[in-house]
């Protein structure tokens, strides 16, 4: 019986849409403590890994969109993201 072949990849090669704080503020063109200034206050969607953060970059895009239509803390940062993804018109900065 013949095994049915295997991707031989190492993991850390495979397309992820999981993101660190790292990449995550790379992402959002903010510096890594204004992430983790996010975090603290409950405002940026993510999970743990240990003690490690984790984003899903579904999920920050959701965020980033949602924010045009909330105020709060983040509203800034929340309408430079919809710029940059969506090309609009930057709202109150």
């Amino acid at each position: 019986m013949k095994r049915k072949s295997i991707d031989k990849r190492p993991l850390h090669t495979l397309p992820s849409n999981v993101m660190t704080v790292r990449e995550v503020s790379a992402y959002l063109q903010v510096h890594p403590s204004t992430i983790y200034r996010l975090l603290k206050q409950h405002q940026i969607p993510a999970f743990q890994m240990g003690s490690d953060w984790r984003f899903n970059i579904e999920a920050i895009d959701d965020w980033g969109r949602a924010g045009r239509e909330r105020p709060g803390a983040a509203e800034r940062l929340l309408w430079a993201f919809a710029y940059q993804i969506q090309g609009e018109p930057a709202g109150p900065v």
